[in-house]
């Protein structure tokens, strides 16, 4: 049975012990539920987070397409500020990093991953988060939320193709297909042979 455990000693407790531990009981109650709620928050949400981005040194993900959308479901307008978290020579390129969102409003942000020619291979977590703020007697945070992906770094691969006689058309065409199934995903290398 799930609960609550209290122990025969404290069950024993003298009157005065009882009384002490009831008023600091009443007292802890009156400010975790009595002070006032700074704001009414942020909704966050979108696909970034399923992403699993596969590129090479000096590549940009600008034909993959994932966003975060930000929501203000309070009846205040706040101000929201986008970060991001990346590894050295990766960027995430967001169109708006501070804005304002109306009460009941929401904007979509696509989210573009810039990996440098000097970026480390390996696999890395990248992170977009929204944080909402409130300005006018000091700045009150009201909330926020966070998206990871992942991301593997790879070698940029050379694709080559030799135009051979009349077959040289269908070499092209198969380099090209090579080319926009590897960037759409479609397939991956296994690693074996």
């Amino acid at each position: 049975m799930k609960g609550v455990y209290v122990s025969k000693n404290v069950s024993r407790a003298t009157g005065a012990t009882a009384s002490a531990l009831a008023m600091m009981s009443a007292l802890l109650t009156f400010v975790l539920f009595a002070a006032p709620a700074v704001a009414q928050g942020l909704g966050f949400s979108g696909d970034f987070y399923r992403q699993e981005y596969v590129l090479a040194q000096g590549e940009t993900s600008g034909d993959i397409e994932a966003f975060v959308i930000v929501d203000n479901p309070g009846t205040e307008q706040i101000n929201v500020k986008m970060h991001t978290e990346t590894p050295d020579g990766v960027t995430i390129i967001l169109p708006e990093e501070d804005f304002v969102l109306q009460p009941g409003g929401n904007r979509r942000l696509d989210v573009v991953v810039n990996v440098s020619k000097q970026a480390a291979l390996g696999q890395f977590t990248i992170t977009v988060w929204a944080e909402a703020y409130r300005e006018g007697g000091g700045i009150q945070v009201a909330g926020g939320g966070m998206q990871k992906a992942k991301l593997t770094i790879v070698k940029p691969s050379l694709n080559l193709a030799l135009i051979i006689g009349g077959a040289g058309g269908l070499v092209v065409l198969l380099a090209l297909g090579f080319i926009l199934a590897r960037r759409k995903g479609w397939f991956k290398a296994s690693g074996k042979g």
